[in-house]
């Protein structure tokens, strides 16, 4: 269970935003059918994603790196990624400010990179917190962020930046 313990501070933390109403009566407001449908959609959209990243990437960089200079390596390719959708006017990220942006998808690599690691790897589980994300900011929006970042930072308080793990282990490509 110590795995889930900031999944659930940051879950909370989003209910401490002045942002909740609107965020609740959004909430509220969809059926169920609609929901599903949107975690499906968003389950789908991070398949490859996860899978490139943290099933790919990240056993390799670990392997040479350090758990945090890996989600850092990550961190800015995720980024650089996402960037042009902070140019599409028609999406919900134009609003957003750039380096508060990055500093936030700096440190959700930091806690997709601890997931990974105190999971033994699970790609899967980190599809649906990457799913669970995208429906969470679709609501929340830009207030997730600081949710984000305080978590990321209190990971890399608690366990060692070599190896941001619950258990205390990486795993690379020798696991």
């Amino acid at each position: 269970m110590v795995c889930c313990r900031p999944l659930s501070c940051a879950f909370a933390g989003i209910s401490l935003y002045p942002s909740r109403r609107g965020l609740a009566q959004a909430l509220s407001s969809r059926p169920i059918g609609s929901w599903l449908l949107s975690f499906a959609t968003y389950v789908v959209a991070a398949i490859p994603v996860e899978v490139a990243w943290r099933g790919f990437a990240l056993p390799r960089l670990q392997k040479r790196y350090s758990a945090f200079a890996a989600s850092m390596i990550i961190g800015v390719l995720w980024a650089v990624w996402h960037a042009p959708l902070l140019f599409n006017l028609d999406n919900v990220m134009s609003t957003y400010p750039l380096l508060p942006w990055f500093v936030n998808v700096m440190m959700d690599s930091v806690i997709y990179v601890w997931l990974y690691n105190s999971t033994k790897g699970s790609v899967f589980l980190l599809v649906l917190y990457h799913a669970l994300s995208n429906i969470l900011g679709g609501f929340a929006g830009w207030s997730t962020a600081t949710a984000s970042i305080a978590i990321a930072a209190l990971l890399l308080l608690i366990y060692k930046p070599a190896t941001i793990s619950a258990n205390g282990r990486k795993y690379s490509l020798s696991d």
